[in-house]
């Protein structure tokens, strides 16, 4: 007989090329499953532990970059082959198409951001990503939606702490004169 865990729910997902990053809410706070392709960790964000939640755009800088450069032999190879095919310039056809897209997708890499929501604790950190500002601006509601009722109630819930007694005074300082 397995014990009964919890309820959580799907909030959203970061996937790089070795890493994926899969969030989830659970009633106590954030669950964080990181896969990578030899390894399996999982860390817990509670909702009382977050220090900040923000949304930021960020570009695929590594991917534009790979895209071009990519691009670019292509490009070579076509013009390569336009050198060396002087009967049959329509072999160049193919590697200047490759270059053409690879190329196009390094600039809409390079101009179109991916909205990333990062919710970071006392020890973990979660990121979920998405195509859109607007997608992305619900997501981080939804976030500190959560946090906030969480806070709430944990503040109805818990009474006042009580640190105990006052200190008792300091002792008076003596003046010491030396004899």
């Amino acid at each position: 007989m397995t014990p009964e865990t919890p309820e959580r729910s799907f909030l959203g997902k970061r996937a790089s090329v070795l890493i994926r990053h899969e969030v989830y809410v659970r009633p106590e706070g954030f669950e964080v499953d990181e896969r990578s392709l030899i390894s399996f960790r999982r860390s817990w964000i509670l909702f009382d532990e977050v220090l900040m939640v923000t949304l930021h755009p960020a570009r695929a800088w590594a991917g534009a970059v790979l895209a071009g450069f990519f691009g670019l032999i292509f490009a070579g190879m076509g013009g390569l082959f336009l050198a060396v095919e002087k009967q049959n310039p329509w072999a160049s056809l193919v590697p200047f198409s490759f270059a053409a897209l690879l190329l196009v997708l390094a600039l809409i890499a390079l101009v179109v951001p991916r909205w990333t929501v990062t919710v970071q604790g006392l020890r973990s950190r979660a990121a979920m990503t998405r195509p859109s500002h607007g997608q992305a601006q619900e997501l981080y509601d939804q976030a500190i939606r959560l946090i906030s009722a969480a806070r709430g109630r944990q503040e109805t819930e818990t009474p006042p702490a009580n640190f105990g007694p006052e200190a008792p005074p300091e002792p008076p300082v003596l003046a010491f004169e030396p004899s």
